[in-house]
């Protein structure tokens, strides 16, 4: 039985053309697939069969992938994880993976490991001289579009500082782009929003799409994100028509 969302036209992302790069390295630190969007359940009045949550974190990462490697923004897109399966989905898409060796963190929160992970992909990141921004960008932004990337570089620039993205909780945090000449440490999980600001990161929430803020985590994110647009390999899993 084809799975289908209700009350609303899936629709494809707006494609950005192959040009010219910019300067900035996209990091998308990953939970091992396994233990990612546990929270994330398909209504079982929808029928059968259903994704499982580790299904639609794969299509969620895959989607991601495809807005940032398609951004004329971004020059480099790095994947963070312990998990093989991460480091596979990389390869198959010709991008970098940075492994994380998973028992080199005390557990002291579920979010040590992702934001150790990440403090070593910025820092990976401007081993390159020419690189001016690390752009962290979690993995299940489902309606991620590249041109939405290139705006919050754009907002960045202007500002010459490191700046971050409110979710559309307006607790946690979507995006961090971190600044070479304004660094800020990644604090992501619980009120990460108010530690980013706290470490000096400025809030551009304001002017950054509906896109850019839509993390998914239930069910009711996704029927959000599939009103904006879902990406590709979410459409195709939940049988959607473009």
């Amino acid at each position: 039985v084809a799975l289908k969302l209700p009350n609303a036209a899936c629709r494809w992302h707006d494609g950005s053309v192959m040009g010219k790069r910019g300067n900035v390295t996209v990091i998308v630190p990953m939970k091992p697939l396994s233990q990612a969007k546990s929270r994330l359940r398909v209504p079982a009045e929808l029928g059968s069969p259903r994704p499982t949550s580790s299904e639609l974190a794969t299509a969620f990462l895959e989607d991601v992938i495809r807005a940032t490697t398609a951004s004329q923004s971004v020059s480099r897109t790095l994947l963070t994880s312990t998990d093989l399966a991460v480091e596979q989905i990389a390869g198959s898409h010709g991008i970098d993976f940075l492994s994380e060796s998973p028992g080199a963190i005390p557990d002291k929160n579920p979010w040590s490991k992702l934001n150790a992970a990440a403090v070593s992909a910025v820092a990976d990141a401007f081993e390159d001289s020419r690189c001016s921004f690390a752009l962290l960008v979690p993995g299940d932004l489902a309606a991620l579009r590249p041109k939405t990337i290139e705006a919050i570089v754009r907002r960045t620039t202007a500002l010459g500082a490191s700046t971050f993205v409110r979710d559309h909780t307006d607790t946690g945090t979507t995006m961090l782009c971190v600044a070479r000449a304004h660094h800020v440490e990644p604090a992501f999980g619980g009120e990460s929003a108010a530690a980013h600001a706290r470490a000096g990161a400025i809030d551009i929430t304001i002017s950054a799409p509906p896109d850019a803020r839509l993390d998914v985590d239930t069910w009711a994110d996704l029927i959000a994100a599939q009103h904006l647009g879902l990406g590709a390999n979410c459409q195709q899993l939940l049988s959607c028509q473009p």
